[in-house]
């Protein structure tokens, strides 16, 4: 928590859009996976989100940051826990299509997940990501746009019928970023303008 701190004095000069911050992490993470009953579920993760509530509320105080500059992305854990952590300490939302995609923190389709955060999401860090794990188990995200399960034209009219102007983020290498660019400019030319 004190890094988290100390990295938002050590750029807020800088006057940065938004804060990216993660509030649970490898624990709550690896909690997910491991197939307990819903019940169960319920009671563990609630847990873990009083916590993370907790230290998301100190970062704020002791940094003292505007809250709706601090944007909690949507990873590996669900969401309607993090959706309570939002809204009680009025906090934004950093979408990573690509968790959503992979299911990490829900399943519902990705249009549908906007519209019912967009009175938060301020950032979007935009990927592909299959609902197939891979070989190893993995999660598939932070793939090209158009190699995965991205319904891309359908997603970005809907960036684009909102007037969406917070940073869209390719988080992917370089090269993968120009190459979903290309797929942006065959597909969604509308979204350039």
């Amino acid at each position: 928590m004190d890094s988290n701190v100390h990295s938002i004095r050590l750029v807020q000069s800088l006057e940065p859009e938004a804060y990216v911050l993660h509030s649970t992490g490898a624990l709550a993470a690896e909690y997910s996976r491991q197939g307990f009953s819903e019940r169960v579920n319920l009671v563990v993760q609630g847990y873990m989100n009083s916590f993370a509530m907790k230290s998301v509320e100190e970062i704020i105080s002791k940094s003292e940051v505007d809250p709706r500059k601090l944007a909690i992305e949507n990873v590996e854990f669900p969401f309607d826990f993090t959706r309570d952590i939002v809204d009680e300490l009025n906090t934004s939302i950093c979408f990573d299509t690509g968790h959503l995609l992979t299911k990490q923190c829900g399943d519902e389709p990705l249009s549908e997940f906007y519209r019912k955060h967009r009175d938060r999401i301020t950032e979007i860090h935009l990927n592909d990501g299959l609902a197939e794990k891979d070989e190893a188990g993995g999660h598939q995200d932070h793939l090209v746009l158009g190699t995965g399960d991205m319904p891309v034209r359908e997603f970005l009219l809907e960036l684009v019928k909102d007037n969406f102007e917070g940073p869209l983020i390719f988080e992917m290498p370089h090269e993968d970023a120009i190459e979903s660019l290309s797929t942006i400019r065959n597909l969604v030319p509308e979204a350039l303008q």
